[in-house]
């Protein structure tokens, strides 16, 4: 399989309509200015039986050190709760005098 690396904006690849079998995306959609329109990208150059697979990044947060990749239903719970604790943290730091 050769693999190409294209720089391209989210939200306008670079890209014919159509054209991908796949495309991964790993917790991103937080970091694009216009994720809406990102998706709509993505749907434009899949193919009508593409797919979109979506790995939650903390999947793979302990591969580097010790090559263990977590279970995606695992890392999307641990995801979750990371959430909800920063969530959680920031209403109570609301009634903090700093």
């Amino acid at each position: 399989m050769r693999v190409t690396f294209t720089p391209s904006s989210a939200e306008a690849l670079s890209f014919e309509d159509s054209v991908f079998d796949t495309a991964v995306m790993t917790w991103t959609l937080c970091s694009i200015p216009d994720p809406a329109r990102a998706l709509h990208e993505i749907r434009r150059v899949l193919r009508p039986d593409g797919q979109l697979l979506g790995v939650p990044i903390a999947a793979g947060v302990f591969y580097p050190v010790a090559g263990i990749l977590l279970s995606p239903i695992i890392a999307s719970a641990a995801m979750t709760f990371s959430s909800v604790s920063v969530i959680g943290n920031a209403l109570r730091l609301r009634r903090v005098n700093l």
